[in-house]
């Protein structure tokens, strides 16, 4: 039977297979899966590279922070250095300016007549050195020890001075009687005079005594301060300004900036301190810098660190003495011998037998050998060394390193868990902490050149520890400017403070500011400026009254930051606020002696006298009611605003780096910080829109640390010009 061939018809359009229908979702579903894997893995490399950007950003921030705790250390270390200077500034002002006032013969001013109306006046008003010898003499007008019309010190240097004399008689004549008369009259004065004489002579020989016991002593607390800053921050595991554990501090700046996946990784391996156990303490760790070998603490508090060096000096101090019981008689008159003896050279007590007549001599020769600089290796005795301060080793980089490893959990990871390190590096910088003793410092030397050239060009000696030079000869040492205390007051200034116009200065100052009553000093023996309820004043006080008597604003004055001091030192107008009182309260139960403000602060006092600081001595220099000194027209290099102590590194704006000038070494008014803030307002430099004082911080790159630059080995000029060398402390290479 034949079948009917059934013939379909074809729609346009329309397969003509019916297997033909899903390809495409079949196409799809396969594709999918490989889409999904490029998918998973963008996912992936993105995710892993934003936790290692994370990681790498907090790292820095971690080392930042470290970095800017070791800057305020740094900060409190050079205050505290200027705050020595300060002590240097006073000791000179008491022995070149209070003891020589009283030579009016020679001295660049002039009282005029004693007892007399006529009005003092400078007598030079150029810049140049005085030439005579300064011979501490404190017995004349208007020092309290000496009547109204007495002096002992018309002279400098051991000349002899004219004595209410003995006239010897002329040829006989009708005014014979009347000459015997008076005569008899000069025999009694003398007789008077021999008695105050012996007593004027034993206590200025006291008094010096007095100054140089006070300054050992003030410097003495001053260095246990800095030392004790500084071997804070050079140990493994330093502590910051409030007491507070750095290392601490940078694991928790690192923890709180991570990603919750990268927290996670850490957290369980470190406790809040940032401290693991030894399988896991690779995955976070913390350098500081100077701790390492040649740069670190010594192991004892009172000894500095490896990366500072004490600039010891001797200075050599001569003093006026009589023998009041000789006369040698001239045509007009009888004079008294005064010689100046040296005071702390050797045990030399009976060059003053007026002291010893006056003061029981075991007194003198236990204040003799106090004066005495001894050498000595023991830190304890060191304290009490004279010095300038402290230099900074330039060789020993200060700087924080941090590094981490995370392994943070990965959605999609075809490679399994993978671990990132970061590593960064951030040090403080711009900061001053004083100046070297001379312009260069060798590579792995422990102190600046002793040959090269002095940056305050008119300092006494420097010596080492051991070094004893107190029984040399002083006229073999003699060097213009350099033998007696004297200190520049200006970078290049090679006069110092024995300029005549400095002298006529304070010398107008002395003799015209009402009466010196040496009373007022009797706290020099009295407080040794180191217990915890001490006032810690090494300034002239009124005991009776209880008040500041008017010698101590000319001592104030004598100690203001000059031009050399603020290109040579980090000083904070208001240590007290900004960093004071938060040392006092990390480390106040710690230290067993004295923390101490500015130079005229009182810490036993209001709160007012605590917080006396930096930008208080100025305002005191330019009181116009108290008019101390022409500190304006006469060249007196003193620095006018606290605004002029922000001299630091201040960038335009964040991303522009360079100085801005319309705000450095300025504080307007208007952003000035006010003493009495409250405490959240308080900041380095008191000064809120305007320049700063201080070191910055900066991240820096470990190669640059590791004296490499483009691959290539480099040292650097750390130590003066033409004084290259590699850093000693660099970072570990596996770090």
């Amino acid at each position: 039977m034949w079948k009917k061939k059934i013939s379909r018809t074809r729609v346009p359009g329309q397969s003509l297979r019916k297997n033909e229908k899903g390809q495409v979702a079949l196409f799809v579903a396969l594709i999918f899966q490989v889409l999904f894997v490029f998918f998973a893995m963008i996912v992936n490399v993105g995710l892993l590279v934003h936790h290692k950007i994370n990681l790498q950003n907090s790292v820095d921030l971690a080392a930042y922070y470290g970095a800017m705790k070791q800057a305020e250390m740094l900060n409190a270390v050079a205050h505290v250095n200027y705050q020595i200077r300060q002590s240097w500034k006073l000791m000179t002002f008491r022995y070149r300016q209070m003891g020589t006032a009283g030579a009016t013969n020679q001295h660049p001013y002039k009282p005029g007549p004693l007892g007399g109306a006529t009005p003092g006046q400078i007598q030079n008003d150029n810049d140049v050195a005085w030439e005579s010898e300064p011979a501490f003499c404190i017995p004349y007008n208007p020092v309290s020890i000496v009547n109204q019309n007495e002096t002992y010190c018309r002279d400098a240097g051991g000349v002899s001075v004219p004595n209410p004399g003995v006239p010897r008689l002329g040829p006989a004549s009708i005014f014979v009687n009347f000459q015997s008369s008076i005569r008899s009259t000069a025999i009694a004065l003398r007789q008077q005079f021999g008695k105050g004489c012996q007593y004027a002579m034993g206590v200025n020989w006291l008094q010096l005594a007095k100054f140089i016991g006070a300054y050992k002593l003030d410097i003495r607390n001053r260095k246990k301060l800095l030392l004790a800053i500084a071997n804070q921050i050079s140990t493994a595991n330093p502590t910051d300004i409030d007491g507070q554990p750095i290392r601490e501090g940078v694991y928790k700046t690192l923890i709180k900036n991570l990603t919750y996946q990268n927290q996670d990784s850490l957290r369980g391996k470190f406790n809040d301190s940032g401290v693991g156990s030894g399988t896991n303490e690779a995955d976070f760790e913390f350098i500081n810098s100077l701790a390492m070998d040649g740069c670190n603490s010594a192991g004892n508090e009172v000894a500095p660190p490896h990366w500072l060096s004490e600039n010891l000096i001797f200075p050599f101090y001569l003093a006026i003495d009589a023998n009041c019981d000789k006369v040698t008689e001239t045509t007009d008159n009888s004079t008294t011998d005064f010689t100046a003896n040296w005071v702390n050279t050797g045990s030399k007590v009976a060059a003053f037998k007026n002291a010893i007549a006056v003061f029981k001599p075991e007194v003198v020769q236990a204040a003799n050998d106090f004066l005495q600089e001894i050498g000595t290796q023991d830190p304890n005795m060191l304290l009490y060394r004279t010095s300038i301060g402290y230099e900074k080793n330039p060789w020993c980089v200060a700087y924080v390193g941090v590094s981490a490893k995370t392994t943070p959990k990965i959605p999609f990871s075809p490679l399994g868990d993978i671990t990132m390190k970061a590593t960064a590096y951030a040090k403080p910088f711009g900061g001053r902490i004083g100046p070297w003793y001379t312009d260069k410092w060798d590579s792995g030397s422990d102190r600046s050149s002793d040959t090269a050239v002095m940056i305050d060009k008119v300092l006494p000696f420097r010596v080492r520890a051991g070094q004893d030079i107190g029984n040399m000869d002083p006229n073999q040492l003699k060097v213009q400017g350099r033998l007696y205390p004297n200190y520049s007051r200006y970078m290049g200034d090679d006069i110092g403070v024995s300029s005549r116009l400095t002298m006529g200065q304070f010398g107008q100052a002395l003799h015209t500011r009402g009466v010196i009553d040496l009373t007022w000093y009797d706290q020099l023996i009295e407080d040794d400026f180191d217990g915890k309820n001490s006032a810690g004043d090494v300034l002239a006080w009124d005991k009776v009254q209880n008040k500041a008597p008017t010698i101590r604003e000319t001592e104030i004055a004598a100690v203001v930051p000059d031009q050399f001091d603020v290109a040579n030192y980090s000083i904070d107008p208001d240590f007290y606020n900004n960093y004071l009182r938060r040392l006092e309260k990390g480390y106040g139960s710690k230290w067993n002696f004295l923390l101490r403000g500015d130079m005229g602060s009182r810490m036993n006092g209001s709160e007012d006298e605590k917080r006396f600081s930096i930008r208080n001595q100025l305002d005191v220099l330019k009181d116009p009611n108290r008019k101390i000194l022409d500190w304006q027209s006469k060249l007196t290099y003193y620095i006018n605003e606290f605004g002029q102590l922000l001299t630091s590194w201040q960038q335009k704006t964040p991303d522009d780096y360079v100085l801005d000038d319309s705000r450095f070494g300025k504080c307007d008014v208007n952003y000035q910080i006010k003493q009495d803030s409250e405490d959240r307002q308080f900041t380095s430099g008191s000064c809120t829109a305007g320049g700063r004082t201080g070191y910055s911080v900066k991240l820096v790159d470990g190669q640059f640390l590791r004296n490499q630059v483009n691959g290539q080995t480099k040292d650097y000029e750390l130590g003066g010009k033409g004084v290259v060398g590699p850093i000693k402390n660099p970072p570990p290479e596996n770090f």
